[in-house]
């Protein structure tokens, strides 16, 4: 939360500590966690590079549990921050393993449109409309489903959250961020 709300370094010394923590105690799945969200908070600052460096090594903790509790989100983030680099291989990549895991997104994340708006918005980079569209379409599903849920104030905050404005932008108007983010 604090990375979502600017506060880098506070977010950094809580994850610094959660981490400490974790590792003294043995909780790997938990260590993972904090790896992906000191990640974020890396990616919040703009260091993308150490965004991706925390998120390799999360990825590593959790092939060693054999988990992939909540690893649909970091995925996305991952080829975000990719893409952010130029990497577009990479980007690709991390996609591919999203997509792999369909049923994960669903299962796993509390944001599914995001795992769909972030494949959308690398298919769209490295110039594959067809899948760009189709990714688009199930982001925009998704996100309205939730929505439809919600009560009309709870409603208005989640499709005001930075990538559901995003991408109802880009479905609205065709206006895509770019780089995508």
């Amino acid at each position: 939360m604090r990375a979502y709300t600017g506060q880098i370094s506070g977010a950094r010394q809580a994850g610094e500590s959660a981490l400490r923590l974790a590792r003294e105690l043995g909780f790997g799945l938990i260590e993972a966690s904090v790896l992906e969200n000191l990640a974020f908070a890396e990616a919040k600052a703009g260091d993308f590079e150490r965004a991706i460096e925390l998120t390799e090594a999360s990825f590593e903790l959790r092939s060693q549990s054999e988990s992939q509790v909540w690893s649909s989100t970091t995925l996305a983030n991952f080829a975000i921050w990719h893409a952010a680099l130029g990497n577009l291989p990479a980007a690709r990549d991390a996609v591919r393993r999203l997509l792999a895991a369909d049923e994960a997104i669903m299962r796993a994340t509390d944001w599914p449109s995001h795992c769909y708006w972030a494949a959308a918005q690398i298919f769209r980079a490295a110039g594959e409309s067809v899948e760009a569209t189709r990714a688009l379409e199930q982001a925009k599903r998704m996100m309205l489903e939730a929505a439809e849920g919600l009560e009309p104030e709870d409603r208005e905050s989640f499709l005001a959250l930075p990538w559901h404005v995003d991408l109802a932008n880009a479905v609205k108007a065709g206006v895509w961020p770019d780089p995508p983010r």
